[in-house]
């Protein structure tokens, strides 16, 4: 669940601080803090759902 931080909200996944969801013009600009959210750093989401279910994937295992 997101938590306010002045102007901004800490995204957590699976108990990993994910990064930082910065509000700006129609959406939340994402900036990653584990290096295993790095592929999203920089993303802009319309909704801070959005940005949980894709950290999500982002930490799923992956099937061989």
């Amino acid at each position: 669940m997101p938590t306010a931080r002045a102007n901004a909200f800490v995204i957590e996944i699976t108990g990993i601080a994910a990064g930082l969801a910065v509000p700006e013009r129609g959406g939340f600009r994402f900036y990653a803090a584990d290096q295993r959210f790095a592929g999203l750093d920089g993303s802009r989401f319309g909704a801070l759902d959005q940005i949980e279910r894709a950290g999500r994937r982002q930490v799923r295992p992956t099937a061989d």
